[in-house]
Parts: structure tokens; C-alpha cells; sequence
């Protein structure tokens, strides 16, 4: 097409030189509209550390629908912390779900990146920005093991394998206790899995990460777990008929140069261990109780887990219906405090103090023995620690389920700084029914367990004041619902670490056991 009558016009108002000589010139034709992309996303994230946060992204191309193929692309700042941990396909509204996870380490404050879209040659950056909040007390650390907890493997040809202790290496590194039934007959064994600080399985440790023990055709299942200092691992529990402890090598088999193959039985399975402890050289203290003349024997094990004969045992009378309200703890000196309930009609909480050498310390309480009383006819002994103070925790409850701590110095004196008088009821959380104790420093922590939502838990600290926070954790994992059991501090990472287990099926409460992390 010529534009001939505009080409005309402008020549008459100029010289004819300035139009070519007379010529007419074809124009240049209008420049079609230049493509665009437009975002919309949200100008404000928030993510608590450890925790996960999404948005959706929707795209439009100069004004029309973006089409259904579109790369999307995020980048943050190097070393902010920020994981992008999942952009999904563009759903039927034309929006992309983004999920970025704030690890435990991020940077706190506003972290900066770029989103960019391509669509076809047509690429198109703008700018993000996170704001980093610190973690939540309770939260789940879900940069932890796989989305928020570590599962602990099932052995081949095994049904399951749930959790029942954990501890900590001196690398840091968790250690989980299990129990596995091997199949559908009452073949029962014990496993240990091991898993790094961030919650990967340690395949370098036994079978890909996990050992299965099984010494006889019985049952055999582990209670409690210890780390020699030689790195040796200490395992109490079942075996078969007896109750004892199995000594295993550092990298999970059975150390057969141990006492019998590897087995020091302690007692028939009838007279079961009540209670262990680590004491700060290595030796184990253990409790025993015999149903059969109501009494309570308490010796302690060298740290290779022989017999230290240096230490008199001690023997209590404690009736049997009462044997699984005691705990046996240890002071810093080597002392021991065993906790236990004593009297037949009316029940009171008592402790006794055992010398480094398994005498009674005739100056704590009356001849070595403090007695407790919480006010009713059947208090019970919920749990007893030690604190880094040497501080002796006592928690119990009455008969009307009322609960209270009660805190001691090591010479059996009430500590008056805590609570009244070293004592604090807990009347204004008569609405949870805490039955765990575990302690952060030198603060107390009080939770309920075996809850399969947010399990409630309260922080106390020296003086008694208390704040409230729910131990969070993944609702569903590999369709199961997740409980909670135990959460032990660990002040090395500054956390708790807890186990539960999963469950799968209405027909096994206790299907996997799983490892969780939740921030302080």
C-alpha cells in the first residue's frame, strides 16, 4: 500500500530536494505491539525457619491466559538458607503452587532473589523477597529427614518396626532403638538405625543403614540404649527368657568376646530392669525388681557393661504392684538418686541417696532416705532428672490426678528459688494430663504423649514461670497418622529430637517407628 496523499502533503510544505526530487518514498509500517508476560505473586512471604511456605504463580501473555506450557524459574541469593523445594504444573484456574523451605540455618530477615518465566523465546525476571521469622518453639524441623521426620527402615521380609529409645553418638549422630516383629508369627527382634544430625540414614552402619539383632529363636526386644566411651553400644531389654544387656561393636555386630556371646543376662524375664542411667564415667546404674519377694535391687555396670564390684548393691522393699514408679538417676560426683513409691496404704513419693560406693548418704533426708508427700493417699511418681545444677526433679501426681514438680538440691533440700517453696502445682493446666518430663538446660519441659495430633507441652523455667507450645509434627506421612512418644534435648543442636511411631493401619497401632525434629 502507498501512503501517497500523506507523502504529498508534507512535500508541499518543503523544498523538492527534501523529497527526493520529486519522489515518493514508501513509509516504514507501524511496529506490531511487543509481547509481554505478566506476573502475579505475592509481594510478601514469610517463612519461619525450618519451616515451608507456598504461593501460587499465575502468568498472562499481553493480557490472554498464559499457555499451558510455561517454565518457571526461581533463584534466591547464595547461602540465604532458602530451598525451593517444589513448582508444581500449571493447575485448571492457570496457576503454579511454589513451595520454598526456610532451612534451620537460614538468614534471618529479608532474603532477595529472582522469579523468572519463559515462554517459547520470551523470557521475563522480577524480583522476590522472603522474610525469614525465627522457628517457631515446637515446630517441626521439616528440613529433617525426608519433609519433616525420619522413618526407620523395615527389615526385608519384616512387617514392622517401631521405636522405643534413641540416644546420641559422641558425633552427634541419632541412634534409634526398635523393635520388629520378622513375621506374622511371634518371631519378635530388636533393630538399630542409625541417622545423621539432619536426619539422613546412616547406610555405612550395618545392613544400609540399620542391624537387626536376633541372637536365639525367641523374642528379643530392646528397651534402653547406651554409647560406650569406646564406642560400643550397650542395648537392655529381652532375650528370650532372660532380661539382660547385649554388648554390640561400633558398627552394629554383636560383640561375641562379651560375657556369654555377647549377653549378660541380669535376671529372668519376670524380674524385670526397672530403670537405667549413664553416669558421667561411662558406668551404667541399673535397677531390678523381684515380684517374687517384693524387693528392688540396684547395682551398677562398668562402662565396658561387666559388673563393677567396687559397688554394694542395694536392696529395697517395694511391693510389686508399685514396681514401675521408680527411676534410678546420677549426680555428677557418681552419687545415684533412686526415686521410687513406698507404703501400702497411704503412698507417698520416696527417694534415697546412694554414695559413690553403694552406701547410703546418712545426710541427706533421714539416714540417706527423703519422703515425699504430694496429698493424697496415692501419689505417684510420673518421672525424676537431674539438672546440670545437680538439681534432683521430682514430678508426680495425686490420686485426683492433680500434678506438681517438686525441686531438690543434691543434699535433699528444697530448692525455695522454684515455685513456693520448691514446689509447683500445676493447677492451671489441669486441662492436659502431662505424664513426660524431659529438661532444656535448666528449664523444665512437661509434655502429654502418644497424641495423635499436636502434643501439648509447657516450659518451666528456675523460678516456675511457664510458657505453653504444642509439639507440631507431619500429620500424614505415606497415608499414616503420626504419634508422638518420647522427645529428648539435645544440646548439641540445640533441639528436641523425638520418636514416635506410624500408623498405617486401623489394625497395627505401631506399624514404623519415626524420628522427628523440632526446633526450641
Amino acid at each position: 500500500m502507498k501512503y501517497t496523499k500523506t507523502t504529498l502533503a508534507v512535500c508541499l510544505a518543503l523544498s523538492l530536494s527534501a523529497c527526493g526530487g520529486g519522489s515518493s518514498p514508501e513509509p516504514t509500517p507501524p511496529a506490531p505491539p511487543q509481547a509481554d508476560i505478566q506476573f502475579n505473586f505475592p509481594t510478601s512471604i514469610e517463612i519461619a525457619r525450618g519451616g515451608d511456605a507456598s504461593f501460587a504463580v499465575s502468568l498472562m501473555q499481553n493480557n490472554n491466559n498464559a499457555p499451558s506450557l510455561f517454565e518457571l524459574e526461581i533463584v534466591m541469593e547464595n547461602g540465604s538458607g532458602i530451598e525451593v523445594v517444589n513448582i508444581a504444573p500449571k493447575d485448571s484456574s492457570g496457576r503454579r503452587l511454589v513451595t520454598l523451605r526456610a532451612t534451620d540455618k537460614a538468614n534471618l530477615g529479608i532474603v532477595r532473589g529472582t522469579i523468572s518465566a519463559r515462554i517459547g523465546d520470551l523470557v521475563k525476571n522480577l524480583p522476590i523477597m522472603v522474610s525469614i521469622k525465627p522457628a517457631v518453639s515446637g515446630l517441626y524441623n521439616s528440613s529433617f529427614g525426608s519433609n519433616g521426620l525420619a522413618a526407620l527402615p523395615i527389615p526385608s521380609g519384616a512387617i514392622s518396626n517401631a521405636a522405643s529409645d534413641i540416644t546420641f553418638d559422641t558425633r552427634g549422630r541419632v541412634l534409634a532403638l526398635g523393635y520388629t516383629q520378622l513375621s506374622r508369627g511371634t518371631d519378635i527382634a530388636f533393630t538399630i538405625s542409625r541417622f545423621s544430625e539432619s536426619g539422613i540414614i546412616d547406610k555405612t552402619f550395618g545392613s544400609d543403614g540399620h542391624v537387626v539383632v536376633n541372637p536365639s529363636d525367641n523374642d528379643e526386644r530392646g528397651v534402653e540404649i547406651y554409647e560406650a566411651a569406646d564406642g560400643k553400644l550397650l542395648v537392655f531389654g529381652y532375650y528370650g527368657e532372660y532380661f539382660g544387656v547385649i554388648r554390640l561393636l561400633s558398627n552394629g555386630s554383636i560383640d561375641t568376646s562379651y560375657e556369654s556371646n555377647g549377653i549378660l543376662k541380669l535376671s529372668k524375664a519376670f524380674f524385670p530392669v526397672l530403670s537405667t542411667d549413664m553416669d558421667s564415667k561411662g558406668r551404667v546404674l541399673v535397677s531390678i525388681h523381684n515380684t517374687q519377694y517384693d524387693t528392688t535391687s540396684i547395682f551398677r555396670l562398668n562402662p565396658d557393661g561387666t559388673y563393677d564390684n567396687t559397688f554394694s548393691s542395694v536392696t529395697l522393699n517395694i511391693a510389686s504392684h508399685l514396681r514401675h514408679y521408680n527411676k534410678i538417676r546420677a549426680l555428677s560426683g557418681g552419687e545415684i538418686v533412686f526415686s521410687y513409691v513406698s507404703g501400702e496404704v497411704d503412698q507417698n513419693i520416696s527417694i534415697i541417696k546412694i554414695l559413690e560406693n553403694g552406701t547410703l548418704d546418712g545426710k541427706f533426708g533421714k539416714q540417706g532416705k527423703l519422703d515425699i508427700d504430694l496429698g493424697s493417699s496415692e501419689d505417684i511418681l510420673i518421672d525424676t532428672e537431674i539438672d546440670s545444677r545437680d538439681q534432683i526433679v521430682i514430678f508426680g501426681r495425686t490420686k485426683n490426678l492433680n500434678r506438681a514438680i517438686i525441686k531438690l538440691n543434691k543434699n535433699g533440700e528444697a530448692v525455695t528459688s522454684f515455685g513456693e517453696s520448691g514446689r509447683l502445682n500445676l493447677d492451671s493446666d489441669k486441662d492436659v494430663l502431662f505424664d513426660e518430663l524431659e529438661l532444656k538446660n535448666q528449664n523444665i519441659v512437661l509434655y502429654d504423649s502418644y497424641t495423635r495430633g499436636e502434643s501439648t507441652a509447657v516450659e518451666i523455667d528456675e523460678s516456675g514461670k511457664s510458657k505453653r507450645f504444642n509439639f507440631s509434627r507431619p500429620s500424614n506421612y505415606e497415608n499414616g497418622r503420626t504419634t508422638l512418644s518420647k522427645v529428648v534435648w539435645n544440646s548439641r543442636l540445640s533441639r528436641y529430637i523425638g520418636y514416635g511411631d506410624l500408623e498405617i493401619s486401623s489394625s497395627s497401632f505401631s506399624d514404623r517407628g519415626v524420628i522427628y525434629s523440632f526446633f526450641e
